[in-house]
């Protein structure tokens, strides 16, 4: 039984394979939803999987490395109340709950409640059940705080996917979401001989433990609607707080080796930190008052496609185009006569968010793209 146990932990993550399968839905449902609002994908391509994949390496290896140096041990009681939990958020509630508030409830949990070992009791695993010490869960918190913040910083609003809504005037607005997430392998310690079954995986003593390694799939990403904000912004500004989290984490986990008492009222503190962080942001977005609403005095620019003409042109998520070609437009079907009029050449002018008058301009060869790559509300 142990063997099999083994190798299904080691090959068959459950969390990173329906971590896949969850990120290729998001992909489709997003190309699908871009297609039915706006008549083309605006991201065509599967960003979704390149930042997994990239997410993946980078930030496995780079959380690799922290936990080795730091020499996180993580109980298996703990190991399966924090898969349990993330299988639970991907099959049922995928990044409606931050996986970071995830970890903050498992290991609240296993401080709490550790102590009971279930696995062993119910099922006759005859696994290592030791406890370890409670800061390796503080140094792990702080840890994914750490990758969480770098995942925003390098993936947050590459892709600006908008979704039309109603307000209640029947004016017509869009909002951008952010639904990504990312698998990390971090390589972590475990107590036991788990795996020593399989063949050449070390397996060593420290004093009378035993000890082994461990790939645990650590989750990343949410889901977050932005309705007053250009996604990437804010969220590299999510990112700088995370960093800041994660010092006062440093500082809790260093202070819990000579104070050991304060381990649980650490993650608690880092806990309330990070979900009243996370109220202050939605609250400072829904307050906001420059949404993203049809303009009457010319055409919002809603997003601008990649690998267009349009992308090489200074327009940005939120101006208004008053003029196409030194005509006035107001509606798609103006902005598309208005470039009719000079079929390789096309000069904006423009309106940003601050008010401030722009002029833009570019020519449009053979070989582009048949639209120009502005996004904009469909006239229905």
């Amino acid at each position: 039984m142990n063997i099999l146990i083994a190798f299904l932990v080691f090959f068959c993550q459950p969390v990173l394979w329906i971590g896949l399968i969850r990120n290729y839905l998001n992909y489709r449902k997003r190309i699908n939803r871009e297609r039915s609002l706006f008549n083309t994908a605006i991201y065509r391509s599967n960003n979704e999987f390149r930042h997994f994949i990239v997410s993946f390496i980078l930030l496995g290896i780079l959380s690799s490395i922290i936990s080795v140096l730091l020499g996180i041990i993580l109980p298996t009681n703990f190991i399966v109340l924090y898969e349990i939990l993330l299988l639970i958020n991907l099959l049922l509630i995928p990044t409606h709950l931050m996986p970071i508030t995830i970890t903050f409830i498992s290991s609240i949990v296993y401080m709490l409640f550790g102590n009971v070992d279930y696995l062993n009791q119910y099922l006759s695993l005859n696994l290592n059940m030791n406890k370890t010490n409670n800061q390796n869960l503080l140094a792990f918190i702080t840890v994914i705080l750490i990758i969480s913040s770098l995942y925003y910083k390098w993936f947050g609003g590459k892709m600006n996917s908008p979704q039309i809504y109603y307000n209640q005037r029947n004016t017509k607005k869009v909002f951008y979401i952010f639904k990504e997430l990312g698998i990390v392998p971090m390589l972590i310690l475990v107590p036991g001989n788990l795996f020593s079954s399989i063949p050449y995986w070390p397996v060593f003593n420290v004093g009378n433990e035993k000890y082994s390694f461990l790939f645990l799939p650590v989750l990343l990403g949410m889901k977050f609607k932005f309705f007053n904000h250009i996604p990437q912004k804010y969220l590299k500004l999510l990112s700088k707080f995370l960093i800041k989290i994660s010092a006062i984490g440093i500082i809790l986990t260093i202070l819990s080796y000579y104070f050991s008492f304060i381990t649980l009222y650490g993650v608690c503190l880092l806990a309330v930190i990070f979900l009243v962080t996370m109220f202050i942001f939605r609250l400072k977005d829904n307050k906001n008052d420059t949404p993203f609403a049809e303009a009457v005095n010319g055409i919002r620019v809603l997003a601008v496609e990649k690998d267009t003409p349009a992308s090489n042109m200074d327009i940005s998520i939120g101006d208004i185009i008053t003029e196409v070609n030194d005509v006035a437009v107001k509606s798609e079907s103006e902005f598309y006569q208005a470039l009719l009029k000079h079929p390789t050449y096309c000069r904006i002018k423009l309106t940003t968010p601050n008010n401030v008058i722009k002029l833009t301009e570019t020519a449009i060869y053979n070989d582009t793209p048949h639209e120009l790559g502005i996004v904009m509300f469909k006239k229905v």
